[in-house]
């Protein structure tokens, strides 16, 4: 139900930590939950009132996994808010 990450880190001595935050598929604001907020911000990105520029946050968005953020993201996205057709 998470969109994954990956980092490469090359590291020649000691030790390294990385606080890694992972979102849900659709939740775009990173609050834990896909809500109405979410379908706003992917309809917002859509109508290109306010883009989205963050790549991982593209993938979350992109709930079709076509590699784009259109409306029907926004509307699968709103679906899962009315729970009449669940991302997951």
């Amino acid at each position: 139900n998470h969109v994954s990450r990956s980092y490469e880190i090359n590291v020649a001595d000691g030790k390294i930590t990385l606080d890694v935050k992972l979102h849900l598929v659709g939740d775009v604001t990173g609050d834990g939950r896909v809500n109405v907020g979410d379908t706003a911000r992917v309809y917002s990105h859509v109508r290109k009132t306010a883009v989205i520029t963050d790549e991982y946050l593209l993938k979350v968005a992109d709930v079709s996994g076509d590699g784009r953020v259109n409306v029907g993201d926004t509307a699968k996205v709103y679906s899962h808010v009315r729970k009449t057709s669940l991302l997951w």
